[in-house]
């Protein structure tokens, strides 16, 4: 956007001759921005950021963009959405009918204006932005739109790095270009519809016109009360948000328990005060644990000291409570070995927990079944490599459990002391 923005900003015409002044004149920044804009692509090309979510169609594409734009993006620009909506311990744009289509309006009435103070050079601010704002857009629509659907249109935070260049996009729509040191002998256009004195003169105050000190006055009073009415709420959710308490609890947990040696934690979820459910393992306490702490944390090693994270943020010593049983033969070729739960268990997130024994090198995947239909218990995409024996524990996704299946690849798997159940505090 910068690289674009000063030839839009300061070219007479967008002539080769012209872009080449201006980048020679310039080269020391374009310089600048590409060394840092190749550093930054290298880096988000060459890392494991945020996984693609294939699964929506490009209607959907199509919706976000509008709801991206029209409900976060055009509000923000006239000081914020006015409503906001909790989203967990998230907020989110609520922005009214009545604000949207004024604020739509609204910039509708300052294009138009643009065009008739400019010409067709005010268009250089929309075909700037623009393409960024659909750019920046669909890259996130390809990791969270499949997931969260086009409401995620209403999240701040994927827009918020927007909107200053929105506001320089309408100062080019706006705004006449300055003086120019190329051109020194250049007149200054007279300013346009300026208020007239009662001499006939240019009514000004101190060098500048009153129409405009007064129009610049009521539209940053109304974006300041607007800011207020919308970014209170806001604010004031963050400052009383459960989470900051569960952070500091967790991270000086963590501190505590590495004081004392070795140990392991449950895979469990935080409460959805804290971090919605359905983001998944962006929810799970080991993640949190890590993303608090600055470094990894070891998760569901049973030959280690077991705690867990309580809804408070504390990590405490755990036990395991068990809620069912299921006994499983062992495996006698390539099958698939499956056994009932006594008792069934209803929707929620159950933890697993066995003791293996396998003849060779093995990957232990499961399934279950809740009643419908069968759900990989250990994901799509893993499994879990096992060598000799040992224990086994892990975290289902929510669902309920009638049986269990073990996808045995060779002879010779065997499972025993399968457990259903949760961590609790040991105390």
């Amino acid at each position: 956007f910068g690289a674009l923005f000063l030839p839009a900003a300061v070219c007479g015409s967008l002539r080769p001759r012209e872009l080449l002044r201006v980048l020679r004149q310039a080269w020391v920044g374009y310089l600048a921005l590409s060394v840092v804009a190749v550093g930054y692509l290298w880096y988000y090309l060459t890392g494991s950021f945020v996984r693609k979510q294939p699964g929506y169609t490009s209607g959907e594409v199509v919706h976000y963009l509008w709801v991206a734009w029209s409900h976060s993006l055009v509000p923000g620009l006239f000081g914020g959405p006015l409503n906001t909506d909790p989203l967990g311990p998230q907020s989110t744009a609520g922005t009214p009918l009545w604000w949207l289509v004024v604020t739509e309006v609204v910039l509708g009435l300052i294009a138009l204006l643009g065009i008739r103070r400019l010409g067709w050079r005010s268009l250089r601010g929309w075909l700037i932005l623009l393409p960024i704002f659909l750019v920046a857009q669909y890259s996130i629509a390809t990791a969270r739109l499949a997931v969260h659907g086009p409401r995620i249109g209403n999240e701040f935070r994927y827009i918020s790095d927007m909107l200053p260049l929105a506001v320089l996009a309408l100062a080019l729509a706006l705004m006449r270009p300055g003086f120019d040191p190329a051109h020194p002998d250049a007149p200054e256009p007279p300013p346009s519809h300026a208020a007239r004195g009662s001499f006939g003169g240019t009514a000004t105050w101190r060098g500048m016109n009153r129409r405009h000190l007064l129009f610049g006055g009521v539209v940053l009073l109304v974006t300041w009360t607007v800011f207020l009415t919308s970014a209170v709420p806001i604010s004031r959710r963050w400052h009383t948000a459960p989470g900051r308490s569960y952070v500091s609890n967790l991270r000086q947990g963590i501190q505590a328990a590495d004081a004392k040696g070795p140990w392991s934690l449950y895979t469990a979820m935080a409460p959805n005060t804290v971090s919605l459910s359905t983001y998944g393992r962006y929810s799970s306490t080991p993640f949190l644990a890590r993303l608090v702490s600055g470094h990894e944390v070891s998760t569901d090693d049973l030959r280690r000291p077991m705690y867990l994270v309580d809804p408070a943020g504390h990590v405490v010593p755990a036990k395991f409570q068990t809620s069912s049983t299921a006994v499983l033969a062992c495996s006698s070729g390539k099958q698939q070995v499956i056994a009932a739960l006594k008792p069934a268990l209803g929707k929620a997130n159950w933890t697993i927990r066995f003791h293996y024994t396998v003849a060779r090198p093995s990957l232990l995947r499961f399934a279950v079944f809740d009643g419908s239909r069968y759900i990989e218990a250990t994901g799509s995409f893993r499994g879990f490599p096992v060598v000799g024996s040992g224990d086994l524990t892990f975290m289902l996704r929510s669902t309920a459990i009638q049986t269990l299946r073990l996808d045995a690849q060779r002879a010779g798997i065997c499972l025993s002391d399968v457990r259903f159940g949760r961590p609790l505090p040991a105390s």
